[in-house]
């Protein structure tokens, strides 16, 4: 037996020592004394006495047999999940058309919709994967989806059908910017299969209202305050994302506020975003990002404050298999049929790697598919490589090699607020119930 690669320990306070794997995506709270008893045994491996700790310490991947190479078993699972073909990933672009102009977009805009014979043809292909496909996820994604919701209801419509008939699973999100998202069209969209939506609030009112003005210069975000407090009655799963960068971040104690007034609190889930200029439509903005390091510097602090709040940020470490730009059987659909393997490149002229009617670029789509992490020496022996993979598949491609993640630099406060977070919790079912009691 030996300890594994991707061993990571941190504590908070002198009594809590937290102990995580990468790779298996396990955490255990420990006191000082487990502590003890768990080094001691990662030390000598085999003079272990096969106790309930250390046969937990080995079911959960903290201790693997001699001789595991632990890269290797990481590559299978990233290539199993990569090039399987049972699940079927399509990012939908209604059109590129948006109603919002902000100010660090990276998208090219264009008005048109997308048109019947594209919507069948994007059908047709669904149904010619069913022959063994188990599920189909789909992102309703523009632009601004909404400004083509016509193209969201007859696809849904048929991608229903298509499930009922054939026997796989249809599940659906949207990301829109919630100016047109109504408590009614949130009904309809949730009668649609859709489970879950993000909506991007930037900050309070005159933040928001800077960055993410409408066509014509007025503010959106009374609008969309709103509009999110009537779609959380009808769509499960609703997220507030807030694009961090030097600009906005010392606004957003503000911005709890007013989701505060709005009756929001515990109804949303909060996430931060790094604004990053990855496209040519953006690459002005770059002066006012942070860093990847600056920005898990201010992320923990971001979390400290939302938590004291009342607002729990869930971003304990997933364990997920990288980007879906890399995968055989995810794409990302422009309205004219295009199709694309990173939503950032969406509509640029000579990133597409085919069309929905069946024609590939075999050229172009074998830069994404014969991406390989593995290859890159400063990866292979990070412990954080599990989390990430590579982070942006677009960015190692085109800087030819991987940028490391936020992660990298602030796991351990991550797992620090993870504790914290789930004991926030505890304290909040605990008061519930005491209320309830007699």
């Amino acid at each position: 037996m030996k300890s594994s690669d991707f061993n990571v320990w941190t504590q908070l306070g002198e009594d809590i020592h937290l102990l995580y794997n990468t790779r298996t995506n396990a955490l255990l709270k420990l006191t000082p004394e487990k502590r003890q008893q768990a080094e001691t045994f990662f030390s000598h491996p085999e003079k272990h006495s096969e106790n309930e700790f250390e046969k937990e310490l080995v079911r959960l991947g903290f201790v693997v047999p001699d001789g595991t190479d632990e890269l290797s078993l990481l590559k299978t699972a990233e290539r199993a999940n990569r090039f399987g073909n049972r699940n079927l990933g399509l990012t939908l672009c209604t059109t590129l058309a948006c109603n919002l102009r902000c100010v660090y977009c990276y998208q090219k805009k264009s008005s048109s919709l997308m048109p019947r014979p594209i919507q069948q043809k994007i059908v047709d292909y669904v149904e010619s994967q069913t022959p063994g496909l188990t599920g189909l996820h789909v992102v309703y994604f523009g632009g601004e989806p909404l400004v083509g919701q016509r193209v969201i209801q007859y696809l849904a419509g048929e991608f229903q059908r298509l499930s009922g008939e054939k026997g796989f699973t249809y599940s659906a999100g949207i990301i829109t910017n919630g100016y047109l998202l109504t408590g009614e069209i949130a009904k309809e969209l949730a009668g649609y299969g859709v489970e879950s939506g993000q909506v991007t609030l930037d900050g309070p009112k005159n933040i928001h209202d800077t960055r993410r003005p409408q066509e014509n210069g007025k503010g959106s975000y009374d609008r969309i305050l709103e509009n999110l407090g009537a779609a959380v009655e009808h769509i499960g799963k609703m997220s507030v994302r807030v694009n961090i960068d030097k600009n906005n971040i010392s606004a957003i104690p503000e911005l709890l506020d007013d989701l505060d007034k709005a009756g929001l609190r515990g109804k949303v889930n909060l996430y931060f975003g790094l604004v990053d200029n990855v496209t040519e439509a953006c690459k002005d903005y770059g002066c006012h990002c942070f860093s990847k390091e600056q920005y898990a510097k201010e992320l923990t602090q971001l979390q400290i404050t939302c938590l004291q709040r009342g607002y729990v940020i869930d971003n304990f470490p997933d364990g997920g298999m990288g980007c879906g730009a890399i995968s055989l059987s995810s794409y990302v659909v422009a309205p004219d049929g295009k199709l694309f393997k990173c939503y950032n490149q969406t509509g640029v002229e000579g990133e597409d790697v085919g069309h929905i009617d069946g024609q590939l670029d075999e050229s172009r789509l074998s830069r994404w598919l014969s991406y390989d992490i593995f290859e890159h020496e400063k990866c292979k022996g990070c412990t954080t490589l599990p989390l990430c993979l590579g982070e942006c598949p677009q960015q190692a491609v085109e800087a030819g090699e991987p940028e490391c993640p936020s992660i990298h630099y602030g796991l351990q406060d991550t797992l620090k607020m993870t504790l914290l977070n789930t004991r926030y919790r505890q304290s909040q079912s605990e008061l519930v119930k005491g209320e309830r009691s007699p």
